[in-house]
């Protein structure tokens, strides 16, 4: 009974192919027609397929609009820069011809790290440029650890030959150590972490090692050039300052008693806090980031939004927007949070608000995509006040007889020098591309071409947007939906092929598009509790690795001393993240979310670094002093201040790009950036006043067992 009739195939609602039934189907049958391998191929992967046996469920959404997006890259690139310029100047300056062979490394560092993105088609997202920002502060520091050797060589009166050869290989085990320690965080991230996660610890495992190769043969081999060439040059090097003698240990105590006092009051602010403390990765929630089309504080966007909840309002919108937080997106410049008159006036916003766990088991598919639901009513509301911006595109349609002609409204919010004209032709130059845009002549098709440009209305100080009219050549829309080079273009595929258009690099360069909602996510209760787990996870076997390998290397106790160092480092960083987020709530949101937790157990591997380098001294000190010549504490004491200038020097180049990152690096990475750089200042202070005390404590306590044993 359906001989000739159409036989759909359909994928995600939409028809992708349509063929007539020509004879009876039993077990099997046959498609015949004008195909190209490609699409042979799609559809014989939609028919293996088949249709899934269950409803997919949303589980997590995120747009982001084209105008954030731009901005970030372009923030990311300048922390970048600024960065680099910060640690070549620094090194250049204390090590002079030494410093100039580390930056040469280093470029080199970075470009293989590029190479390797290029390479194995990764995307870099924002966290990985973070990973490679952060690899130029780390991989500076092995060469530091060299120049300080080849100086401490140099000083015993060495020739230079020799003191290159002996301060290669005594930074050699410590190098080592420390990367591998490095290496060991990334890869709990890359097993534990989700995309922008997994794309930091591969920028970071990659620069590691990478790093390690640069630093222990690039620059050897270059250093030796040199003095082939010039057999009687002098690698001089200026100081940070003299090895110093300060006893440590006499004053490690008060310093531990500072730490518990720091850790124990902030933590009076995370305990209470609870779920407050972890941000929408981890609780589930909704972010819309929106742009007035006005200027407005905080303070009046915050009671706009409050009006969500007064007792006029319907339940739903109570519920909804219970617990919202509003964050404003300043530039670094406008930072200061003042309130009321005179106050700072913004135009981007950021609305946070939590998902109630019931609501996401209910039937209702809306119920399942809140951030939509808070887009829709926010929109609704600056609307209704005048402070909602035009979406980027408004469509209408000319019909003159059988032929239609698509007149698309642009709502443009900055612009280039740039004539209508300009912008016509650069569209047309983007549309001849695309298949379903290209002109045919078999079809009567004149193409998707833009025939006129003109300016509707110019931007003014109540309105930052100016709109600019399209209007294309006309022709005779496909009442469905074609595929490229079949047939003519529905209307519907006409705008989206001219929407496209506008996401080509050289129009974005031209103009910025007007986007009143510049991104929504959402995140439900089930990845949030997903995520939860396996950050915990990651966290222990970060901790049991480490501990494994620091003992391996040098003794149990050692380990144990390292691990206490870290766990210090990781609560006084969370509980720095619970006190900003308390008293700071508009103006410096920051909560638990994926790159917190990036940066937390970056700080594990940067905490260890600066560990083993102060351990790696100790255990060489005892080889050499042996217990007549110093006692343990006074090794201790001996070893800091050897490594403390390499110490200050490595904090302060590694502080340069995160404070860069921080500052400049944009909203999307400036939680990481803050986390690591409470745990930069806390890893290097916990090294020398918290890892060193605990050492001799717990060394102390070995060797009373280990003597009642031998006299027992």
């Amino acid at each position: 009974s359906n001989i000739n009739s159409p036989l759909a195939i359909v994928l995600d609602d939409q028809i992708l192919q349509s063929p007539n039934i020509q004879s009876r189907i039993s077990s099997n049958g046959q498609i015949t027609g004008d195909f190209t391998d490609q699409e042979v191929t799609s559809i014989v992967t939609i028919l293996k397929g088949g249709s899934l046996p269950t409803k997919p469920v949303l589980i997590s959404r995120n747009t982001v609009g084209a105008l954030l997006g731009k901005k970030a890259v372009a923030s990311s690139f300048q922390a970048i820069l600024i960065g680099l310029i910060l640690v070549f100047v620094s090194i250049s300056i204390f090590y002079l011809l030494a410093g100039m062979v580390a930056n040469f490394a280093l470029a080199f560092n970075i470009l293989a790290v590029l190479a390797y993105v290029a390479c194995f088609r990764q995307t870099l997202t924002l966290p990985g440029v973070a990973g490679i920002l952060l690899t130029i502060g780390m991989a500076i520091d092995a060469n530091i650890l060299i120049f300080e050797r080849v100086r401490e060589e140099r000083d015993r009166g060495k020739t230079l030959l020799q003191s290159l050869t002996t301060g290669y290989q005594r930074a050699f085990s410590v190098i080592f150590d420390s990367n591998l320690t490095t290496v060991i965080t990334g890869v709990v991230l890359f097993n534990f972490g989700t995309g922008p996660v997994k794309g930091f610890a591969i920028t970071l495992i990659a620069g590691i090692i990478i790093s390690f190769v640069s630093a222990l043969f690039v620059t050897r081999l270059i250093l030796s050039w040199f003095l082939n060439v010039r057999p009687g040059m002098k690698l001089r090097m200026n100081r940070v300052f003299a090895t110093p003698t300060i006893k440590f240990s006499n004053i490690q105590k008060p310093f531990m008693v500072i730490s518990c006092l720091i850790i124990i009051g902030s933590w009076m602010v995370v305990i209470p806090k609870g779920t407050e403390n972890y941000g929408i990765d981890f609780n589930g929630g909704a972010r819309v980031g929106f742009t007035l089309s006005e200027s407005r504080s905080r303070s009046e966007v915050e009671a706009m939004v409050a009006e969500f909840t007064s007792e006029t309002a319907t339940d739903e919108n109570k519920e909804i927007f219970k617990d919202f937080r509003l964050q404003e997106r300043r530039k670094a410049a406008d930072d200061a949070d003042v309130e009321g008159e005179g106050a700072p006036r913004g135009r981007n916003f950021i609305l946070m608000t939590s998902i109630d766990e019931e609501k996401l088991q209910s039937k209702d598919p809306a119920a399942l995509m809140p951030a939509e639901k808070v887009r829709g009513k926010l929109e609704a509301k600056l609307k209704e006040k005048g402070l909602l911006l035009p979406p980027p595109f408004s469509a209408n349609w000319q019909d003159t007889g059988a032929t239609s002609s698509l007149v698309l409204d642009v709502n443009i919010e900055g612009v280039g020098e740039f004539t209508p004209e300009n912008l016509r032709e650069k569209v047309n130059a983007v549309l001849e591309f695309d298949d379903l845009a290209k002109k045919n002549d078999t079809l009567t098709f004149p193409g998707l071409k833009a025939e006129s440009c003109s300016l509707v209305s110019e931007e003014k100080d109540q309105s930052p947007v100016s709109r600019y009219q399209l209007k294309f050549a006309a022709f005779t829309p496909s009442p469905t939906a074609s595929a490229a080079g079949k047939g003519l273009p529905s209307r519907e595929q006409a705008e989206a092929v001219v929407r496209k258009a506008f996401g080509d690099e050289s129009i974005k360069a031209l103009c910025t598009l007007s986007a009143p909602f510049s991104t929504v996510s959402t995140v439900g209760g089930t990845i949030s509790s997903d995520l939860q787990q396996k950050a915990i996870i990651a966290f222990f076997i970060s901790i049991l690795g480490i501990v494994f390998y620091v003992s391996l290397r040098f003794e149990f106790y050692f380990g144990l001393a390292a691990i206490a160092a870290l766990v210090h480092d990781v609560l006084i960083s969370i509980g720095v993240i619970a006190l900003a987020d308390s008293f700071f709530p508009g103006s410096f949101t920051v909560k638990i979310n994926l790159p917190e937790v990036a940066a937390l157990l970056t700080i594990i591997g940067y905490s260890i670094n600066d560990t083993i380098v102060v351990f790696d001294r100790i255990r060489e000190n005892l080889k050499i002093y042996g217990k007549k010549k110093l006692t343990f504490k006074e090794c201790i004491d001996l070893s800091i201040n050897q490594t403390l200038s390499r110490t200050v020097l490595t904090s302060v180049t590694t502080l340069m790009t995160v404070c860069s990152l921080l500052f400049l690096g944009g909203e999307a990475i400036r939680g990481f950036a803050f986390t690591f750089l409470i745990g930069l200042i806390a890893g290097t202070y916990s090294s020398v006043f918290v890892a060193s005390p605990i050492l001799l404590m717990l060394r102390n306590r070995a060797l009373e067992r280990r003597t009642q044993e031998a006299t027992a």
